[in-house]
């Protein structure tokens, strides 16, 4: 049903904004048409903004949208033609190994940063610890799929290969449990149809996700 869609999307958009309660300056990239940045102004969370993204189109419609608020635009890919400060950044709407390429050319500054993404987690964090990130928590939400949003510092972290699958310091809400759930049933299906050494990492992974719900 459409109007629910709708209003499921709106919550992503909320849960996200709410994040980004008191920061000064915060930096979205792939800001699209900058809803999230426009719910965290009207909540009064933020008090500047940096919207950008790599394409003009969604940069031109995100200006008007936010044109009563004080934010600045880059057309950028990524960090690269950034030049200006900010407290907090949020990369969301994209997969894991676009957000771990943009991570890579990230300034050298301290802030917090919040990643939003609903594929190859686990390749996500293992690009976190491989190249000095540390999870501070991790968060689930659900809007037509399950997304997980990472609150992420620098600092050095060492992760087990069960967190690598299941994740670090995840606030365990309703969502994070219908997540875990669905995820070891989903698992289990595949593990039965799978053989050989296949079948036996499924069984692994099964256990993982099984032994986080109970």
């Amino acid at each position: 049903n459409f109007a629910n869609f709708i209003m499921v999307k709106n919550n992503r958009i909320k849960f996200l904004a709410s994040f980004l309660k008191g920061y000064k300056r915060v930096l979205d990239i792939g800001s699209d048409h900058g809803y999230v940045l426009k719910e965290a102004f009207e909540k009064n969370y933020i008090k500047t903004a940096i919207a950008s993204d790599i394409k003009i189109d969604p940069l031109n419609v995100a200006k008007k949208n936010l044109s009563k608020y004080p934010v600045t635009y880059y057309l950028s890919d990524g960090f690269k033609s950034i030049d200006d400060s900010f407290d907090a950044v949020l990369i969301a709407g994209m997969g894991s190994y676009n957000i771990s390429d943009i991570l890579s050319y990230i300034p050298k500054v301290n802030f917090d940063i919040y990643l939003m993404t609903h594929s190859h987690l686990y390749d996500l964090r293992l690009y976190l610890m491989n190249n000095s990130f540390s999870i501070i928590n991790e968060y689930i939400c659900y809007d037509k799929r399950f997304y997980h949003l990472f609150k992420v510092k620098r600092g050095i972290m060492n992760l087990s290969e069960k967190e690598l699958y299941t994740g670090v310091n995840v606030v365990f809400d309703d969502a994070a449990k219908n997540f875990f759930i669905t995820e070891s049933k989903k698992i289990l299906k595949y593990s039965k149809k799978a053989k050989g050494t296949r079948k036996k990492e499924l069984i692994k992974q099964y256990e993982y996700f099984a032994e986080t719900c109970r």
